[in-house]
């Protein structure tokens, strides 16, 4: 196998992160194309186009416990006590992670309908079944008894 046939099979098996910005300030859509475009990769994105705490270090610094960043004209600094930008930006991932969790919870109640669908027809299929074999099962039942017209009673190969 060549090089090139190696690199293109390395190109076939795709890969995929969940660094990066995406376009937009709707938490919600951005959800949705995630999901259709990387069903398998579902991640939060980040969407700066809300404005500052919506970035990769906003978002970073609210995640950050009992150690708080405010934003400056010249960037982010560690502050003393939590102020206005770090709780907007906990307030975005918030947003972001219900968003993410409604997608999910949707995705994941339509998969449980679709088992459910498959165990009814299955249970529709072992109940037929099960209606077959019936008939033939009660006959032998009756039969089977020490009646009087049991067939070939008193015969050597008689049942009793």
């Amino acid at each position: 196998m060549s090089t090139e046939q190696t690199s293109l099979t390395c190109l076939d098996e795709a890969a995929a992160t969940g660094i990066g910005s995406m376009p937009g300030n709707d938490p919600r859509e951005a959800a949705r194309v995630v999901a259709g475009e990387l069903a398998t990769f579902p991640h939060l994105v980040e969407l700066p186009a809300r404005g500052p705490g919506a970035d990769m270090i906003g978002r970073s610094a609210g995640l950050l416990v009992e150690l708080y960043a405010q934003l400056e004209p010249s960037g982010w600094r560690f502050a003393p006590r939590p102020g206005h930008a770090r709780r907007r930006a906990v307030a975005w991932l918030r947003e972001d992670l219900d968003a993410l969790e409604m997608l999910l919870s949707s995705a994941f109640d339509a998969h449980l309908a679709s088992i459910q669908v498959q165990q009814n027809d299955d249970m529709r299929k072992i109940s037929a079944g099960a209606a077959i074999i019936v008939v033939p099962t009660l006959v032998a039942g009756i039969y089977g008894m020490n009646f009087k017209l049991t067939p070939a009673p008193d015969t050597v190969f008689g049942f009793w």
